[in-house]
């Protein structure tokens, strides 16, 4: 009986690992087979354009702008490293992502399972939105991975974790300011699971001393966050939220109110969740309805717009998935593995349409069509400035020029090409110098690529 029992134990486990490889090898395909393929756009050409500078002007431009540095400091030393091209710049970010996998299975199997581990792991592989900043020249995937540090640490809750806690902590602070919110998630988390163990002394003392540590480590960066905090009244999400609930500009102290008051909300919540999902009637009805919403928002993530939410979720998107693993793995139904190849199916299917289906800002391709068809002494002309980072980055033989209309008027010129923003929010004309080029040239073509419209301008007959 024995031996039969060992056999089975070895066979599970060979299983097992067999599965992890799968999906560990699958990560590596999603993220890093297409890292080339879309163009930069704005936002990452200008991490590209600040690693490019010298290292003190890269960290003064950031605290200029009230940005933490620590994303651009090391994409500086990247860069000098390996290079500029589209996919070097993006080697960090997957190489991120696939440690969220890793991260992500080791929190499931300390929370509760090996397999608990796995399907986490499996679920988190495919998803389309950890895919999709796995493969941005941004940082937010890094504060997802600091996070997972910070989860797995505080779950060992070893004195030893003090170091790696703190480290991560203070290390995602430095990254970017969604790493406030993440922490505000993880603590109110770790509290509920705290008071699930019985209260033990040692976990709460790692949770504490490292808050406390990476808060003071952080104190010269608190004044621009709550600079931040007013320009939230700013993204698109925040400003069609108040405008539909015709409601006025918040104050950066509404906002930290609103956050604090967050934290204690979702600690209850938590709690009062746990205790649902303790009794298996609940649970029963729970897992398919999460299982369905989870499936739901894979796809959905396909939909190009809402970056700016898009970004703060994927930093908490594993732990969206470690919940449906554990919801999944725990379901007394015989349905549990459909639903759990389903959920794996769909995402995979939506991430391999986001893969191929959906472009960033066609840069690339609008500094092409530009460098093949102007002529010498035409003028390029970018309005918002800003856009100098992109358009420079591919390396444009045909210099940009950018300023103000009155400017543009004084070139008389007979030949100006505008590289205009065509954001699904944007009003047309774009810009100021748009408006004021449909008004005094004559519009010989315009040319649309993803986001953008490049349009030759001349003087009328």
């Amino acid at each position: 009986m024995i031996p039969l029992q060992k056999k089975k134990i070895v066979q599970e486990t060979k299983n097992f690992s067999i599965w992890f490889v799968v999906f560990f090898i699958a990560a590596i395909l999603l993220r890093f087979s297409t890292l080339g393929r879309n163009s930069l756009w704005f936002d990452e050409a200008w991490g590209v354009f600040r690693a490019h500078q010298p290292i003190a002007d890269t960290l003064a431009g950031n605290i200029e702008v009230g940005r933490p540095p620590l994303y651009y400091a090391g994409l500086h030393y990247w860069v000098a490293l390996v290079g500029s091209s589209e996919t070097a710049v993006r080697i960090p970010s997957a190489l991120a992502s696939l440690l969220n996998v890793l991260l992500v299975y080791f929190l499931g199997r300390q929370l509760s399972s090996r397999q608990v581990g796995l399907v986490a792991m499996s679920l988190l592989a495919f998803s389309p939105l950890d895919v999709w900043y796995g493969q941005e020249v941004r940082m937010y995937i890094f504060v997802a991975c600091l996070g997972l540090v910070v989860a797995n640490g505080l779950v060992w809750g070893h004195w030893l974790a003090i170091l790696p806690v703190t480290a991560a902590l203070t290390a995602g602070l430095y990254v970017d300011f969604p790493m406030i919110p993440l922490v505000i998630g993880l603590s109110s988390l770790f509290l509920v699971y705290w008071w699930k163990q019985g209260y033990p002394n040692r976990p709460f003392w790692v949770w504490f001393i490292s808050i406390v540590v990476s808060v003071v480590l952080y104190q010269p960066w608190w004044s621009r966050f709550a600079n931040l905090l007013s320009l939230l009244n700013n993204i698109h999400f925040f400003k069609a939220t108040r405008q539909t609930l015709n409601l006025p500009e918040f104050t950066a102290s509404f906002y930290a109110f609103v956050m604090v008051g967050a934290g204690i909300a979702l600690v209850i919540f938590f709690w009062l969740f746990h205790r649902l999902l303790q009794e298996d009637k609940i649970r029963r009805f729970i897992t398919p309805v999460a299982a369905f919403v989870f499936i739901m928002c894979s796809v959905a993530f396909v939909w190009p717009r809402f970056y700016g939410l898009k970004r703060v979720i994927a930093t908490g998107w594993p732990y969206v998935c470690l919940l449906i693993a554990w919801l999944l793995v725990f379901w007394t139904s015989n349905r549990k593995q459909l639903m759990w190849y389903g959920s794996m199916s769909i995402s995979l299917l939506a991430t391999l349409a986001m893969l191929w289906l959906v472009p960033k800002d066609d840069w690339r391709s609008a500094v092409a069509y530009i460098e093949t068809y102007a002529q010498p002494g035409d003028v390029v002309w970018l309005d918002p400035t800003w856009n100098i980072a992109a358009y420079e980055y591919y390396q444009a033989k045909t210099s940009a020029t950018y300023g103000n209309p009155q400017e543009l008027e004084q070139l008389a010129v007979s030949d100006v090409w505008l590289v205009a923003e065509r954001f699904p929010q944007n009003a047309i004309p774009s810009s100021e110098s748009e408006a004021w080029l449909d008004g005094n040239l004559q519009l010989v073509e315009a040319v649309p690529f993803y986001r953008l419209e490049v349009r030759h301008y001349q003087l009328e007959n």
